[in-house]
């Protein structure tokens, strides 16, 4: 399910932070920027730190947003075969951050391969969601496409912004073209997932199901039955601009 950037009819403000949402197609990316979701993410997360208490992290705005993408892209070293790692994420997000603030640190929770010092655990949960939506934190979702079966298969995986979070719902912006034109913000469901384990030709693989999150509501590439929640990476700023 999709909705809009627009306030309710009330004027109560919506439940999601209203980010950028700026697409990883690009002509000049490599490969057309069919595998730079998470520079694209990042900088939906970025720009909104940069708009709300940390102004040295931008300017980011549709004027700028592309330059960006290309940027973290090669600060993140996307494979324009096979996209970006977490390790890679998390070593060009910390080195981008460390240019232009002082105390900013990323971390990773989740079970897929990442440098010992950027580990926040393996067992993602909605705290750890709930902790990339502080005042001063931004958070990006490393999921995992997965075939069902007797094992889940994982076949690919993509990353997208994290909007906002409450009780069993999850707000995400998608770089993907699949999430359609325009910025939308997309209401998913964390769900609980079927007792299995998950396979499949990645390091760190199996792990069991009960370790992380589904989540429903997303429009999935196809050939895949769902989408599962591998790991979170938050940024979390020393402390907002005066």
């Amino acid at each position: 399910m999709t909705v809009a950037l627009l306030l309710a009819c009330s004027g109560s403000p919506p439940p999601y932070r209203q980010m950028l949402d700026v697409p990883q197609a690009q002509e000049q990316l490599a490969g057309g920027g069919a595998q730079h979701c998470a520079p694209a993410a990042a900088v939906d997360a970025l720009a909104w730190l940069a708009e709300h208490g940390h102004p040295q992290l931008g300017p980011i705005d549709p004027s700028t947003a592309s330059g960006r993408v290309g940027e973290l892209g090669e600060r993140m070293r996307v494979d324009p075969e096979s996209g970006t790692s977490p390790r890679r994420v998390l070593q060009g997000l910390q080195g981008w951050l460390d240019e232009r603030v002082e105390g900013a640190e990323v971390s990773y929770t989740g079970w897929r391969p990442h440098d010992d010092a950027y580990a926040g655990g393996r067992l993602v949960t909605a705290d750890v969601l709930a902790r990339g939506l502080r005042a001063d934190a931004a958070a990006l979702l490393n999921l995992g496409w997965y075939q069902d079966g007797p094992e889940l298969l994982r076949v690919g995986g993509h990353w997208v912004a994290l909007a906002g979070q409450a009780g069993d719902e999850a707000w995400v912006v998608d770089p993907s073209t699949r999430s359609g034109p325009g910025s939308v913000t997309h209401r998913c469901e964390l769900v609980t997932l079927p007792e299995a384990r998950l396979t499949g030709d990645y390091t760190g693989l199996p792990v069991w199901s009960g370790d992380t999150l589904g989540l429903a509501g997303l429009v999935l590439p196809e050939g895949v039955d769902r989408a599962v929640i591998d790991g979170v990476v938050v940024i979390q700023m020393a402390g907002r601009t005066p």
